[in-house]
């Protein structure tokens, strides 16, 4: 178990965070990359709540922005990790305004 994120020397390190799922800490092993965590599912945020690895956006479980606020991450309030980077912007629609936005375009043809 590790304390602080100045205790990730080099590697990785796993960070148990109940029921049975874990996050792996990376340290920086690129020029220009931040320590960063490894999450179900092939999600992976840097330690300024961005999004690396080239992932896609995903919003983290309580669980997991918890466990990692404990190590300095930051994080939206609503948890939503999107961009990778100031040059990227990620807009997530809500499924019901999608669904009135085809619905528009189908009456208006």
């Amino acid at each position: 178990m590790i304390d602080r994120i100045e205790d990730l020397n080099e590697g990785r390190k796993t960070v148990d965070i109940g029921k049975g799922q874990k996050i792996a800490v990376d340290t920086p092993h690129v020029k220009g990359q931040q320590f960063h965590a490894h999450l179900d599912d092939d999600r992976v945020v840097n330690i300024d709540g961005t999004l690396s690895h080239g992932g896609k956006p995903f919003r983290a479980t309580k669980r997991e922005v918890e466990a990692l606020r404990g190590f300095d991450f930051k994080f939206a309030k609503n948890r939503l990790v999107e961009s990778e980077g100031d040059d990227a912007v990620t807009v997530t629609l809500d499924r019901a305004l999608v669904e009135l936005l085809l619905e528009l375009k189908r009456r208006l043809g």
